[in-house]
């Protein structure tokens, strides 16, 4: 089973920065985006079409470090 993850780099005055990882490598471009619901609609919909059909995808939220 492929594991994917979401890191995000959380941003105090510019755009937020999110990349995909599976198995610990990152897949495709790094995805910006802004907290404003539009913003956040487009990345959530950019990272749920990163997940295999096969595969359902579940948020599995880790505290930062």
């Amino acid at each position: 089973m492929t594991r994917r993850t979401i890191g995000i780099d959380l941003a105090i005055r510019g755009d937020q920065v999110a990349q995909i990882f599976e198995d610990g490598h990152p897949v495709g471009k790094p995805i910006r985006f802004r907290l404003d619901p539009a913003s956040l609609d487009a990345f959530v919909a950019k990272a749920s079409r990163a997940c295999p059909p096969a595969q359902r995808c579940r948020p599995s939220w880790s505290r930062p470090a």
